[in-house]
């Protein structure tokens, strides 16, 4: 899944501090035997291109200012 925001309740409840026997399993597009090699370019080029886009889209990791704060989280961190 893709977790709008580090404040996103799924990603607070069941990644950051999930509850207690829980099993955590990330798996991402590098895992995935049958991705075409036109998509790995892809994804490539959306590394080079925008390093904080391709880490929310193709890793899963949530962004941390959400675009209608006055105060974004990032500049109190």
């Amino acid at each position: 899944f893709n977790p709008g925001l580090v404040t996103d309740f799924v990603w607070r409840n069941f990644v950051v501090d999930p509850p207690e026997d829980t099993l955590i399993r990330k798996i991402n597009y590098d895992e995935n035997p049958f991705l075409s090699d036109t998509m790995l370019k892809v994804i490539e080029a959306a590394k080079r291109r925008d390093p904080d886009g391709f880490k929310h889209v193709y890793e899963g990791v949530p962004e941390s200012d959400d675009d209608a704060a006055i105060i974004k989280l990032s500049w109190i961190e």
